[in-house]
């Protein structure tokens, strides 16, 4: 289920700091904290080199590949029920 169209995404912050993922050591990563209307917060990380350098209307479109993807991860799960 992909993001519904026309939501508009607002990014409360932006951080790049060195990545926790062990095969990405001596790397850094961002973490971009947003929320999607009244929803959220919600966060989503991008290895840094994906963003660094590039024109801000290109790292927009990388930030919103990578929040499109989360988001529809996240909403694949909603409603799901089952029992153990």
């Amino acid at each position: 289920m992909a993001e519904a169209p026309g939501r508009e995404v607002d990014i409360r912050d932006f951080r790049v700091f060195p990545s926790m993922d062990p095969k990405r050591l001596g790397k850094r990563d961002a973490l971009i904290t947003y929320f999607i209307g009244a929803e959220g917060p919600f966060t989503v990380t991008i290895p840094y080199e994906e963003l660094e350098g590039k024109p801000e209307t290109l790292q927009l479109e990388i930030i919103k590949k990578y929040i499109a993807k989360e988001q529809e991860e996240r909403l694949r799960f909603i409603g799901k029920k089952f029992t153990l």
